[in-house]
C-alpha cells in the first residue's frame, strides 16, 4: 500500500507541475499507462531476458542494437549522447559488438576520422527475433480484449502518439 501512495504522490507531483487542466484525469490516465507498461514488461521480459542472455547480449549492448536499428550508420558519439554513456563506454561497446560479429564500422569517404556504425546481418537477426517475441507476447494479450474496445484503443492511440512523437524529436 506504501508504494502505491508514493506513486500516487508522484503522478500528482508530475501533473502539478507540468499540466494544470484536467489534473486528475491526467493522473488517472498516467497511472494507466504505467499498469500497462508494467503489464507488457512483465509478460514479455522473462522471455526477452533468456534469449539474450543465451546470445551473450547485455542490456547496454541490446540498447545499442535496438539504437542503431533504429538510426543505422550513426557515430559513436551519437550513440554515447543518446545513451548517456562516456565515449569510452560506447567505444568499449562497440568493439564488443564488433568482434562478436554483431555491427560493423565503416569509414566516411569524406571524412575518413569519421565512422559509421551498422548492424550486420547477426545482430539485425537478433532484433529481429526479439521484436518478434514481444510482438508474439502483445499479440497474446490483444486476443483477450473484444474488438470494439480494440477499436477505441486504436482510436485513442493514432490521436495521441504524434504528439507524443513530436514531443520526443524536439527533445
Amino acid at each position: 500500500m506504501k508504494l502505491l501512495v508514493d506513486k500516487t504522490s508522484y503522478l500528482k507531483s508530475a501533473v502539478s507541475v507540468y499540466m494544470h487542466d484536467n489534473a486528475e484525469q491526467r493522473i488517472q490516465l498516467l497511472s494507466l499507462i504505467d499498469e500497462l507498461n508494467s503489464v507488457l514488461l512483465v509478460h514479455s521480459i522473462a522471455d526477452l531476458m533468456a534469449y539474450l542472455q543465451d546470445h551473450n547480449i547485455s542490456a547496454p549492448r541490446f540498447m545499442v542494437l535496438q539504437l542503431l536499428d533504429s538510426n543505422p550508420g550513426i557515430t559513436i558519439t551519437t550513440i554515447a549522447q543518446q545513451l548517456k554513456l562516456t565515449l569510452g563506454s560506447a567505444s568499449q561497446l562497440i568493439d564488443r559488438l564488433e568482434h562478436d560479429g554483431l555491427v560493423s564500422r565503416q569509414e566516411v569517404k569524406s571524412d575518413r576520422r569519421i565512422r559509421r556504425i551498422f548492424l550486420r546481418e547477426k545482430g539485425q537477426e537478433i532484433i529481429a527475433h526479439c521484436r518478434s517475441m514481444t510482438n508474439n507476447k502483445q499479440v497474446d494479450l490483444l486476443n483477450n480484449i473484444p474488438s470494439n474496445h480494440l477499436n477505441t484503443l486504436y482510436t485513442a492511440l493514432s490521436l495521441v502518439l504524434p504528439y507524443i512523437s513530436r514531443k520526443l524529436s524536439d527533445s
